[in-house]
């Protein structure tokens, strides 16, 4: 049972968009940016992960990134 394996591009992407979040200043537009690509790298993801997971385990974290990143859209949409 696959449980962890290399990331893919998408959680690579992901991940570059939390470090450079990091470095941004609040409140700006490249800030915001990062946080839509964030969420999108990560729902690009954990879709993928939901509808070709290996095996229940995959197809769990899938769901829960679907999960984290609609309680992440939600809130921006109010901006």
């Amino acid at each position: 049972m696959v449980v962890v394996q290399f990331p893919n591009a998408a959680l690579w992407l992901w991940v570059v968009t939390i470090v450079l979040r990091r470095i941004v200043e609040t409140d700006t537009a490249a800030r915001v940016l990062l946080e839509w690509a964030g969420l999108a790298t990560l729902g690009w993801w954990s879709l993928d992960e939901l509808v070709r997971g290996v095996n229940p385990w995959r197809r769990s974290l899938g769901l829960m990134g679907c999960i984290i990143v609609l309680a992440g859209v939600v809130p921006q949409l109010g901006h």
